[in-house]
């Protein structure tokens, strides 16, 4: 974990997603606001706090999921009985 710290590559992938994060959330401000804009006074205010909550929402389950993706030892689809097995190089190595 520690060598993460001193891996440019590693910095160079937080960088981006951290640059992708901020314009998709602007990006999904100035689209709420300009279809908040076309609703009456009274109803938009709820509108746009529900769509920053949706949005808000959309992005930590994006962050959440590809934290998840890649911690199984074995795909989904290949917990439950009769499925098939996963190929060799989706197998964890033994070691030892």
């Amino acid at each position: 974990m520690l060598d993460l710290l001193t891996n440019p590559d590693a910095w160079i992938a937080f960088a981006t997603l951290t640059a992708l994060e901020i314009v998709l959330g602007i990006d999904n401000v100035v689209f709420i606001s300009v279809l908040v804009s076309r609703l009456e006074p009274a109803r938009g205010a709820r509108v746009r706090q529900l769509g920053l909550a949706l949005g808000g929402l959309r992005s930590g389950h994006g962050v959440l999921r590809s934290r998840f993706d890649r911690s199984p030892a074995r795909p989904r689809l290949c917990r439950r009985r009769g499925a098939p097995r996963p190929p060799l190089w989706w197998r964890p190595r033994r070691r030892g």
